[in-house]
């Protein structure tokens, strides 16, 4: 447990430290009709979106029946998956440090124009295109599904690290709207104050996360290459 645990923890946490999901989610708590009604549709489309995203994941990294990760030489599923997304992860970082608007960025900009006068239900498609724009996030979910897909552990060992990984990856969704339904009006002064961080630092953060994670799978995913 500690084994797989320790592979997937470090890019779970990566995909959970999501400006792009979180302030969007912010957004629309602020929305001025039924903010936790809208809120929790968004939470529920993007659940879905990344538990679909999950099975077709699964299914094709383990389509080709390459063998287990857990030796010391890895599959060439995992190489090519780890170089592939430290190179997503690169690109994203070097286009947030230019300034250039994220496909999350533009999406949430769609929704603001909405904000005011959509109901409940346009959130669930919201919640959708909110976690498929979220590249970062789904280039760092990505590998750690693939270590669980292949790892040998047995299979609640594995149930628990996906639930780890999936329920990280939506934190930044899950944690305001719980704050929210559990505190009222109380929760509006520190997400006001998050919220203002994490717009003015949005770029900064996100170039970090996406270079600090590209190193990592970019030199894990070499280092496999290499000991083949």
């Amino acid at each position: 447990m500690e084994s797989l645990l320790a592979q997937v923890l470090p890019l779970a946490l990566g995909a959970m430290i999501s400006p792009t999901l979180l302030t969007l989610q912010v957004l629309v708590l602020s929305s001025p009709r039924s903010p936790r009604a809208k809120a929790w549709a968004l939470t529920a489309g993007a659940a879905i979106t990344l538990a679909v995203f999950a099975v077709v994941g699964a299914t094709v990294l383990t389509a080709g029946g390459d063998t287990s990760n857990s030796g010391a030489t890895k599959s060439v599923t995992y190489i090519i998956v780890r170089l592939v997304c430290g190179a997503l992860l690169l690109y994203l970082g070097a286009r947030a440090l230019r300034g250039s608007r994220s496909p999350g960025e533009r999406h949430q900009s769609r929704v603001q124009q909405r904000i005011a006068s959509a109901r409940s239900p346009f959130y669930l498609v919201v919640g959708v295109g909110g976690m498929l724009t979220d590249l970062s996030s789904l280039a760092l979910f990505l590998p750690a599904l693939h270590d669980i897909t292949r790892s040998s552990e047995p299979d609640s060992v594995r149930l628990a690290a996906f639930a780890v990984l999936y329920l990280l990856t939506l934190a930044p969704l899950l944690l305001p709207v719980l704050l929210v339904t559990l505190l009222g009006h109380k929760s509006d002064a520190p997400l006001v104050k998050l919220n203002t961080f994490v717009t003015a630092n949005a770029g900064r953060i996100n170039a970090g996360i996406c270079f600090v994670f590209a190193a990592y799978l970019l030199f894990t995913g070499i280092s496999a290459l290499i000991n083949r």
